[in-house]
């Protein structure tokens, strides 16, 4: 280190560090104390500067990431601080920051709520990411750690929904209602927000409405062209709306302060929030602070369940977690057309997919699926088991080539690469990627089918995965 800095000299120090680096740029020792000197200069760009070029040539530089996080904190830069220094975590001066900062990354509304349910040395923390919500570990969790407890009597219930005078009296008129539990969970919310108007769990939910699905625009949804996602997003529209006109006419005063704008917005909520449990004997539909945070994964770190040994929702670790892993939960095995209609998200190439190509018939990624729903259409058919096979196959073709979408895959791709992700738009061009590579594939298919496959095709048959698993299955009646 230069006399210059231990004697806080600054500029002399950062003047002959720039002098030095004329001649060896690439330096790492000479720009780290430059960044020293431009930090305690206040000259904190600078110092960003000089760490971020280290940080390009020594991608795990602890120091650089220390000195990135400190200019970050003073300018009040708390998500870069945060992630700064999250990449040295095993630091334990690092790990104090991380605490520190916690409650500038998660803001005022989720601490609000944290004393509210009297959380106390929480182990996690709300982010928000590149526009992506989610629940991060604040400190390293064990495997079948408690992350989270609440007691029942601090959440938003089913119970407490019927147990509204709208509860009493909705339960006479539940039965031409899909799903009636959303109204109740409905009927709960608004009973809270009118015993408490500034209720803090309620000041955390999103204002924007942007991200809804009952909210995009017909505009938005034409991409999806015939896609059926298109068709459960406004059916479960209209179903909300169905109610809503249920509720104007038996309760009318439950309304009299909440438009059918509102009405929608309250559905999302509880549609996207709603946790299923079993309290004592019987199955409860809550809503969960923070636990509702998680995003959806495969295979994700925690569970969720009622312990009904002290009465509290509990979500435990079901392996280690490191600080700095997000928390996931499943939101179970779903195609794209119920976690978008619903959550308003798609997964890439979900194994789950599946394409409608008429009324309650679907094409499935899962070609075993497929083969099973096939055999609806078998016995309309006559002739050899291949001549039956080539029938229903050419029919299969024909209402594919019916289906109409405005972009192709192609295009839908190249999209991808040059707009901004985690939107409405955004998801509805990975639903269609997944889609039309279905569609794509049982082209694929059916065209080797329809023509005069080879011995050596066939073999290959037998090995099939995922779509092509259909022709494992049928491949001896191409003999």
């Amino acid at each position: 280190m230069s006399n210059f800095i231990r004697l806080k000299k600054y500029p002399e120090a950062i003047s002959q560090y720039t002098s030095l680096l004329l001649e060896n740029p690439s330096n790492t020792k000479w720009l780290i104390n430059r960044a020293l000197a431009y930090f305690h200069n206040q000259e904190y760009l600078k110092s960003i500067h000089d760490c971020k070029d280290i940080l390009k040539m020594e991608k795990y530089h602890t120091k650089a990431h220390w000195r990135l996080g400190r200019c970050y904190e003073i300018t009040q830069q708390w998500e870069l601080a945060w992630k700064a220094y999250l990449n040295i975590y095993n630091i334990q001066e690092a790990k104090e920051k991380i605490l520190s900062l916690r409650p500038f990354i998660m803001g005022s509304h989720f601490i609000n709520v944290e004393q509210f349910l009297n959380i106390s040395n929480p182990n996690f923390c709300v982010t928000n990411f590149e526009h992506e919500r989610g629940l991060m570990a604040c400190r390293h969790i064990r495997k079948n750690n408690i992350i989270l407890s609440i007691h029942i009597d601090k959440l938003i219930t089913e119970t407490s929904g019927r147990n509204t005078t709208w509860g009493k009296i909705f339960k006479y008129h539940e039965s031409k209602i899909q799903d009636e539990f959303l109204v109740y969970l409905v009927f709960s919310l608004i009973h809270k927000l009118i015993q408490m108007p500034n209720d803090p769990y309620m000041l955390t939910m999103p204002n924007n409405t942007s991200s809804m699905p009952f909210f995009w625009t017909q505009e938005q949804l034409s991409v999806l062209g015939s896609s059926y996602i298109q068709d459960q997003i406004k059916e479960r529209k209209q179903n909300a709306i169905d109610i809503y006109n249920i509720l104007e006419k038996k309760i009318p005063d439950i309304l009299n302060s909440t438009s059918q704008h509102r009405f929608l917005y309250l559905m999302s909520l509880v549609s996207t929030r709603n946790f299923t449990v079993k309290v004592g004997d019987s199955p409860e539909r809550l809503m969960v602070p923070f636990a509702d945070m998680m995003n959806h994964h495969e295979q994700p770190n925690t569970k969720w369940f009622f312990n009904n040994d002290i009465n509290s929702f509990q979500m435990d670790a079901t392996q280690d977690i490191e600080l700095g892993d997000m928390l996931y939960d499943s939101y179970g095995d779903r195609d794209n057309a119920v976690l978008m209609s619903v959550y308003g998200f798609s997964l890439p190439m979900n194994k789950f997919d599946r394409v409608r190509i008429m009324p309650s018939v679907f094409l499935y990624r899962d070609g075993a699926l497929t083969n099973t729903q096939f055999n609806t259409f078998r016995k309309h058919f006559t002739g050899t088991p291949q001549d039956i096979e080539r029938s229903l196959l050419k029919y299969i073709r024909g209402r594919i080539e019916i289906l109409q979408y405005p972009t192709t895959l192609e295009q839908d791709e190249e999209w991808l690469k040059t707009n901004e992700k985690y939107t409405p738009e955004y998801f509805i061009r990975l639903a269609l990627i997944s889609e039309k590579h279905i569609l794509k594939e049982w082209i694929t298919i059916i065209d080797e089918c329809l023509g005069t496959p080879t011995k050596r095709q066939r073999r290959k048959w037998k090995s099939g995965t995922n779509e092509r698993i259909y022709l494992k299955l049928i491949w001896s009646k191409f003999k």
